[in-house]
Order: structure tokens, then C-alpha cells, then sequence
């Protein structure tokens, strides 16, 4: 498997945003984790991409937060 940390850092936004009721302090720490080392172009990258994954996954725009 190729790690791709603009994806994973993407796959952690779309998390945090579902408002899981089961989300906890690991959910933020791996999202602090993920995305705190990627460049800002990167970061751009995976906003868009969890923007689009969370449209096909909850058919809903994902919060602000994490545009």
C-alpha cells in the first residue's frame, strides 16, 4: 500500500464533519496528526477532496470548517 497523506488527512476531515456520536479524542488527535504535516497546497487538495467525498457519502455539503 502507497501512503498518500493528502488523502488521509482528507479521509480525517470527512470524519470529523459526519458529527459521529462516537467520535473521540483519537478522531482528533489523528486529524491534528494527518493534516499538521502536509504542505498548504496539499491541505487545499484534501479540503476539496473530502468536500467531495462527503457530498457522495452524505449527499450534503460538508461544513464550513473544513472548506
Amino acid at each position: 500500500m502507497i501512503a498518500n497523506p493528502t488523502m488521509g488527512c482528507a479521509w480525517r476531515m470527512v470524519i470529523l464533519a459526519s458529527g459521529h456520536a462516537e467520535l473521540g479524542d483519537g478522531d482528533i488527535s489523528s486529524f491534528k496528526s494527518e493534516c499538521g504535516r502536509i504542505e498548504p497546497a496539499q491541505l487545499a487538495t484534501a479540503k476539496a477532496q473530502a468536500a467531495a467525498l462527503f457530498q457522495v457519502i452524505y449527499k450534503r455539503e460538508i461544513s464550513r470548517d473544513f472548506q
